[in-house]
């Protein structure tokens, strides 16, 4: 049996050296942990308490899985996990940092095993161009332009079902997925690796280590993986695959150093810059840009559309109706339909908006915006609707525009304002002057606060006619 491999102190000039390497990152589950998401110990026992038959707590996670499958179902199981980490929560400082990294070229590509999109959305904070690549979706994609590969290995929490959740679903990867095990094979011989938050304990690295045979367990490049000296000693006496190759353990003090580590070596975050959209109402008709740049484009006239005014009536009538809950808050069964349908419907008409009113340039500001926000202070969007003169007509125009429920707008399939990631801001002015336009108070506004809410509502539904004239 080969020597054990010799432990690196974890320090800033050890990280360093391992990140001049350009390593790919495996991120696990460790990393989530502080922003609220179960550690795996966490999750095994809430499969045994669910489960209807004993499972004996000493299993690794993916056998637990499999018997919870046997006395429940995947569908249970499904269930389970999106209660436990279906959940949005807040970035982390380790995201955040990592995902600065990313933005300097420090990673070739980035693997994970979690579910949750911690990942992906501080990458849009940090402005990262990168492919996204959950199981085989978007494996071909190559983008010469992009910053790096997200290739998240077990699937995402936005489709349970294709998910790997279980033994089974392990045992049969290769089969399911074929390109993606080749994909995998050729990224950890070509590159280091860096891992962070693993236990070392995942099958899909111990599996494809054992595999190996010695000429080419030698020929892998440094693999180094941040964690305790306890956490080392636990995953070399689960597994003799962890002596090959040149897996070596950068071992930290505490879990707390992690973060002091990362901080120490990563450039200060950048904050996001707030996004204002000028729109001008014209007689020739309405133009949009962006206040630092870009081309302008021409938003869609929602005003001349059927079936959109038909939505906005159906929502503002929705919205209308009283909603009683019993003593303990709970929504009575026919007003948690109609809170059920005026989330729909809202949903409905906030897509809309996003695909008629911004162009793909926009939206994807926004986008970087919205999850910039997700890390702690909302981010800003700014309306700003002016006049090329004074007249009546083109003043109410325009206060139809900015009366359009803006707060509907929607990323990524979610509501960014009720979300509380988004605060939005609107602005009436002339073009010519600058100064605020008179009398255009025709709508109503509330506070973000006002509108944190079970499902998404807007006052300027209900207050302005939105006819063209």
């Amino acid at each position: 049996m080969p020597d054990d491999p010799r432990p690196i102190p974890a320090t800033p000039e050890s990280l360093k050296k391992t990140l001049s390497r350009r390593p790919v990152l495996w991120l696990g589950a460790g990393a989530s942990i502080a922003a609220g998401y179960p550690t795996s110990g966490a999750l095994i026992d809430a499969l045994i308490a669910d489960a209807d038959d004993p499972i004996d707590p000493n299993l690794p996670f993916e056998q637990v899985a499999d018997a919870f499958v046997a006395s429940q179902g995947p569908g249970a199981l499904e269930d389970l996990l999106q209660r436990l980490v279906g959940t949005s929560r807040p970035l982390t400082d380790l995201h955040r940092a990592l995902a600065r990294q990313a933005a300097a070229g420090a990673f070739a590509a980035i693997i994970t095993t979690n579910y949750d999109d911690l990942l992906e959305r501080a990458l849009a904070e940090a402005e990262v161009r990168f492919v996204f690549q959950s199981l085989e979706d978007n494996a071909v994609v190559v983008d010469p332009e992009a910053d790096v590969r997200l290739l998240k290995l077990h699937g995402s929490r936005d489709d349970w079902q294709h998910a790997v959740l279980s033994g089974r679903a392990y045992a049969t990867f290769g089969r399911r997925y074929p390109f993606l095990e080749k994909q995998l094979d050729v990224v950890l011989r070509r590159h280091p690796v860096l891992f962070v938050g693993c236990s070392l304990k995942d099958p899909r690295i111990l599996d494809w280590l054992a595999a190996l045979d010695d000429a080419d367990a030698e020929r892998l490049k440094p693999w180094r993986a941040l964690m305790t000296q306890r956490e080392w000693d636990e995953a070399l006496a689960a597994s003799d695959a962890m002596r090959r190759g040149h897996l070596r353990p950068l071992v930290l003090e505490d879990h707390g150093q992690l973060i002091r580590l990362w901080t120490e070596v990563t450039p200060p975050r950048i904050e996001p810059r707030r996004l204002v959209v000028l729109l001008e109402v014209g007689a020739s008709g309405v133009s949009a840009r962006l206040e630092d740049g870009g081309e302008p484009w021409e938003p869609e006239n929602l005003f001349a559309d059927a079936d959109f005014i038909a939505a906005v009536d159906e929502l503002r009538e929705l919205g209308s109706r009283s909603l009683p809950t019993d003593e303990h808050g709970v929504l009575a069964p026919a007003a948690a339909g109609v809170a059920a349908l005026l989330r729909e419907r809202a949903a409905a008409v906030g897509e809309r908006m996003s695909s008629a009113l911004l162009c793909e340039a926009a939206r994807a500001r926004l986008r970087a915006a919205v999850h910039a926000g997700s890390a702690g202070s909302p981010a800003l969007l700014q309306l700003r609707v002016a006049v090329t003169d004074g007249d009546a007509e083109l003043v109410q125009r325009a206060d139809r525009w900015l009366a359009l429920p803006w707060e509907l707008l929607r990323i990524d399939g979610r509501l960014p304002v009720g979300d509380h990631n988004l605060d939005l801001v609107r602005e009436a002015v002339r073009a010519a002057t600058a100064r605020r336009l008179p009398g255009s108070s025709g709508f109503s506004m509330r506070s973000r606060r006002e509108l944190r809410g079970e499902w998404p509502s807007c006052t300027t539904c209900s207050s302005v006619d939105f006819r063209d004239p």
